[in-house]
Order: structure tokens, then C-alpha cells, then sequence
């Protein structure tokens, strides 16, 4: 409009105004198409009908809300990448039913399937294709965007899984980096670096009460990592390993919610132990599972440590369930633990006897945030790397249609895509989905890690985990898989 006030337009103006600011989106042409061919040509390309539709909800909207397209300027907005697809459309459903004061950007590709979707209002379709810039720079150009999920994936268009599952995702996802990425964990032992903290920490094994087992931290540095190892006996009743830290000076970590390790385990169950005070033998502790083989980035939020001592939980009394709560601001002691006791003192019902090792990267204290890119990958990507002694492991997950075939190399695309999205620095949570059937009975969805999963799940049950992970903190940079357990009703 070369800088002409609102009420000096034109009629013509204001139509044209009206169309490159909604009718075009709807057709997946940009506004520097219209810039490069004229507004002329692209109009002609159009049709009339698209720009009186445009002309329409530009004035709707600018009349009754203050803003050109889609939600009200100031709403919170979630995309939905791949938004008419079988999981997409579910999630734009459960996103306008969860919350009546988000608003959805829908992208996708076809017209047709926009329209038959029926969306109102609270939605802002954006048409093109997920790999196009402009399209991109459309999404993640407006300041009310809080959050994505990404169900897309390469189908039986002209695009290729790398192209869509593995580039598409790492150009969202580093386009978002700068605008998302959070201030990273407080590090408390970063053993990537040679002699950082390993030197803190001294063995204490059953040996004290008369056992025999034994265990050390190994600095590994050179490979990014230290080894907790060793050999956990029953013999003479003994029964755990423990590597602890005593701290020069107390942590204060009163500002983070708890403790993130990175860490490759051996598919057994450990336990970290934090003392508040110098009471001997009273500590306040919490577990973690570990896959075989498997790095992984593990929280355990300071609300999940309970006061133990002995190996007995300390309960309280009247309201309080606990004796006592661990306090944050005043850390004495760090300690790793592998046992033949859950927390709590129950049998651990992932505890073999003998040799163990833990490789753990780093340890951190984390910040409170939420999912900020939510991704749909699938189960099996890791599988097509396995081993030999994986796969005789494992032979009915190493030999299921979708790895055998691998069409179009997709597992690798994905699982390219899922490290992208994990090495940008954004809060994510990343969801390994079975089978995907429509038709097909709600049920309770187990959630497991390792990548091991096979069967069948609801398309409506992905897309309930999708949106819920969006408002959980235990799924940041979380990477899971999920399938549907159907209850047969007895007859």
C-alpha cells in the first residue's frame, strides 16, 4: 500500500490486502511468490473465488479480533505439522477440546483435505510443503508460537523420507534452536573432560557390613565418559556397590527441579542417594532404569527422592506420608548405588548378581520446562543397526515387515531426525509409535524405552500421548515408545 493509512485504501487495495494476507496461504503460495511473479499473475494462477474468500476473512477478522488471520494477536499457538494426516487430524481435535484458548497453525499439503476437515476460527492453516523455507519461515514467524508437534512423514508424495523425516525435522528444528533453546543443566560432574570429578569419588561397598562385593569409577574420558563397574555378591549377605561423592561445599540447587544423567547401562536398575544432613546411614534416594547398550538422558526430579535408612522408607505421621522432604538448597554428598534392593527396601525385581557397569557422561541439575517440539518417529529406527548379537537377542523385534524392509530408508531418516532434534538445545520430547491403526480399540498405552516395542496402537491414543507430553515435565528430551494393551471384554 506504499505506506497508505488503513482508511485511505483503495477498494481494490483492500481486496488485494486481503488475499496475500490469507487467500495465498490457503494455496501454499508465498507473499514472495507474489513479490517475484506480481500480484497480477498469481491472482490469475488463484481464481476470483480464493481472493473474495480472502477479502472476507481479513475484514472478519480485523473487525472482531484485531488480527489478519487466525487466532486473536496474543493467543498461544501450538503447530501441528502434518495436520490432516491420520495422527495430525487427531491432534488438532484434541488440542481445540483440551484447551479453548490455544490456537492451532495447521500446516499441510493438501487443499482438499483442509477442507474437509472443518476447522474454525481458532485455527490458521498454513498450505505447502514442510521442506519449503517459505512455508517454515510462515510457521515459526509468529510471536505467539509456543510449541510444535510433528507428525509429517515422507508418504506416497514426491518427497523422500530423508528429505521430509531427516532434513525437513533438522531445519525446523535448528530454525527454532535460537528462539526455544533453554539455558542448559547446571553441570554438577561432567566426566567427558579428563579428571572432572572422578577424583571425588571413593567406593562404598558391602564390605562394611561384611560382604564382598566391589566396585570403582573408571575415568574414561578419551570415550566421553566414566565406568561405574564392578561385581555385586550375595555371598555373606551382602548385595550392593556404591560410589560416592562428599561434597567440598553443599550444593544449592533450591533453583532446579532435579538431576539429569546422561548415562549407558546394562539394562539393570540404579539408585542415586543425596544426604541433607550428617546422620549416618540416612539418605534421601531415588531409582532409574537403563537399557542395554543404550545412551540415554535421564531426569529424576527431586520430588521422587524419599528419606530411607537402612534400606527402610522413613513414613511420617498425620498428613505428611514422609519423615521428611529433601531439602535442594543444601546437598552434602553424590552418590551412585547398584543394589539388590529397590528404593524402599522391597527385592528389586530387575537385579541380577554378578558383574555390572554403568557409563555415565555427565550429571546435571535441570531447570523447570515443558516439551517445546514434540516429535512422532517410530518404533524400530534403531533396529536396522543392531548387531548380530542383538538380533539373536532379539529376533521377532529385529525381524518385523517395516525393519526388514526399511522402504526408502525411513528408520534411518527418522532416527537422523531424532538426533537432530535432540543435539538443538530445545526441550523435546520424542514418541516411537507401534503400528498405527484408525480403526482400532482404545486402550491403555504402555510406554517403554529401548526400542523394543512391536504391535498396534489408535491413532486416537498417539494423539492423546502427543498433546499430553506438551503439558508434562517428566517428557523433556525424553525418547520412548508406545503401544496400545487392549482389554477384551469377558463374555
Amino acid at each position: 500500500n506504499e505506506g497508505k493509512e488503513l482508511g485511505r485504501l483503495s477498494r481494490m487495495e483492500c481486496e488485494v490486502m486481503g488475499f496475500v494476507t490469507v487467500g495465498l496461504p490457503r494455496l501454499g503460495i508465498s507473499k514472495g511468490e507474489v513479490r517475484r511473479k506480481g500480484v497480477c499473475d498469481v491472482v490469475g494462477l488463484a481464481g476470483l473465488p480464493e481472493v473474495w474468500s480472502g477479502v472476507k476473512e481479513w475484514w472478519v477478522g480485523w473487525l472482531q479480533n484485531g488480527s489478519m488471520t487466525g487466532p486473536r494477536s496474543g493467543r498461544r499457538e501450538v503447530a501441528v505439522v502434518g495436520a490432516t494426516g491420520r495422527v495430525g487430524r487427531r491432534v488438532v481435535k484434541k488440542l481445540l477440546e483440551s484447551d479453548g484458548d490455544v490456537g492451532v497453525v495447521a500446516v499441510a499439503r493438501s487443499k482438499e483435505k483442509v477442507k474437509e476437515m472443518g476447522w474454525g476460527r481458532n485455527v490458521r492453516v498454513v498450505l505447502g510443503d514442510v521442506c519449503d523455507e517459505e512455508i517454515r519461515k510462515n510457521v515459526l514467524g509468529s510471536e505467539n508460537l509456543d510449541a510444535l508437534v510433528w507428525t509429517a512423514s515422507a508418504g506416497r508424495g514426491d518427497r523422500t523420507p530423508d528429505e521430509v523425516d531427516g532434513d525437513a525435522v533438522a531445519d525446523w528444528a535448528h530454525s527454532l534452536a535460537s528462539r526455544w533453546r533453554i539455558d542448559p543443566p547446571e553441570m554438577l560432574f561432567d566426566f567427558r573432560v579428563e579428571s572432572n570429578g572422578v577424583s571425588s569419588f571413593s567406593p562404598l561397598d558391602d564390605v562394611i557390613m561384611g560382604g564382598v562385593s566391589a566396585s570403582r569409577l573408571v575415568p574414561r574420558a578419551q570415550e566421553g565418559y566414566a565406568s561405574f563397574e564392578g561385581n555385586v555378591s550375595l555371598e555373606q549377605n551382602g548385595g550392593f556397590c556404591q560410589a560416592r561423592a562428599m561434597l567440598p561445599s553443599p550444593w544449592d540447587l533450591r533453583d532446579f527441579e532435579g538431576i539429569e544423567l546422561r548415562v549407558r547401562g546394562d539394562g539393570k536398575r540404579y539408585k542415586i542417594n543425596l544426604k541433607n544432613t550428617t546422620e549416618p546411614e540416612f539418605v534421601h534416594q531415588a531409582k532409574f532404569d537403563t537399557v542395554v547398550n543404550e545412551w540415554q538422558t535421564l531426569r529424576v526430579p527431586f520430588r521422587k527422592f524419599i528419606p530411607v535408612k537402612r534400606g527402610r522408607v522413613l513414613y511420617g505421621e498425620g498428613p505428611s506420608l514422609y519423615e521428611s522432604q529433601l531439602d535442594p538448597s543444601q546437598i552434602l554428598s553424590f552418590s551412585l548405588v547398584a543394589s539388590k534392593l529397590d528404593v524402599g527396601g522391597m527385592a528389586d525385581p530387575l537385579f541380577r548378581p554378578g558383574p555390572f557397569q554403568l557409563d555415565v557422561a555427565w550429571v546435571a541439575a535441570y531447570r523447570p520446562s515443558l516439551p517445546r517440539f514434540v516429535l512422532l518417529s517410530s518404533a524400530g529406527v534403531t533396529r536396522p543397526s543392531w548387531t548380530d548379537e542383538q538380533k539373536r537377542a532379539h529376533p521377532m523385534e529385529a525381524s518385523i515387515p517395516i525393519v526388514k524392509l526399511n522402504p526408502g530408508n525411513i528408520l534411518n531418516a527418522k532416527l537422523r531426525g531424532e538426533q537432530h532434534l535432540a543435539d538443538s538445545g530445545i526441550p523435546y520430547a520424542i514418541v516411537r509409535s507401534t503400528s498405527l491403526r484408525e480403526e482400532y480399540p482404545l486402550g491403555k498405552i504402555q510406554v517403554g524405552q529401548g526400542d523394543l516395542f512391536t504391535g498396534i496402537i489408535a491413532c486416537d491414543d498417539v494423539a492423546r500421548y502427543l498433546v499430553d507430553c506438551l503439558t508434562d515435565p517428566q517428557s523433556v528430551n525424553q525418547v520412548v515408545e508406545i503401544r496400545s494393551v487392549v482389554t477384551l471384554p469377558l463374555t
